[in-house]
């Protein structure tokens, strides 16, 4: 899985000196985060996450979590001006 993957490049890349910076794109409640919080001591993990709701859950679990956490409630967009639909799923 994603996560089991993600782990495995990590130890295989850092070294005890190597800062590590987790973006999280699309971090709807966390799940990820929180496990790799616990994992790895993270210098910095920035969550990016566009559904509002979810936006200020992550930023109270952010006050949990040992990394220093970024909390952005942004979407990424294209730029090329075409119309985008976005589809907000139950949660």
């Amino acid at each position: 899985n994603l996560y089991n993957n993600f782990v495995k490049v990590i130890k295989y890349n850092i070294t005890r000196t190597s800062k590590i910076v987790v973006l999280d794109l699309g971090a709807h409640k966390g799940r990820f985060l929180s496990k790799i919080d616990k994992k790895f001591d993270c210098d910095k993990i920035i969550a990016v996450e566009p559904i509002e709701e979810l936006s200020l859950y992550l930023k109270s679990l952010s006050n949990s979590l040992k990394c220093p956490c970024l909390v952005y409630n942004k979407a990424i967009f294209s730029t090329d001006n075409l119309p985008l639909k976005f589809y907000i799923n139950s949660f």
